[in-house]
């Protein structure tokens, strides 16, 4: 009998280390500007996006940046970011999303008239 080759799990396959936007790979990782290695699950043809190929001998990634759900209707908004409301390293808000975007979550915001 002719056995399939066992496929490996994504959540081993589609993982990639989140870089500083600037300092990607120049510090020390306990210094925590980059993050990682996320799982990012999907492809260019599902909602939730995420693109994973080698250009010029660098693994390269494409996904969500940002997602907001709105009825127009309402008052409020549902967002998450892919990591924080800065780029400043030592705020905490630096990363302050990022778990809630991992998971799919999202944060509600509310406007008044």
């Amino acid at each position: 009998q002719a056995c399939a080759p066992p496929f490996p799990r994504l959540d081993r396959t589609r993982r990639q280390r989140m870089g500083h936007l600037l300092f990607a790979g120049i510090f020390p990782s306990w210094l925590g500007f980059d993050t990682g290695p996320a799982f990012f699950p999907g492809s260019r043809a599902t909602v939730w996006q995420g693109q994973f190929f080698t250009s010029g001998n660098r693994s390269t990634t494409f996904c969500t940046s940002y997602r907001f759900i709105t009825d127009m209707g309402d008052d409020h908004a549902f967002t998450s970011l892919p990591g924080g409301a800065t780029d400043r390293r030592f705020s905490r808000y630096y990363k302050n999303e990022l778990k809630r975007f991992l998971k799919g979550g999202y944060k509600t915001l509310s406007f008044e008239s």
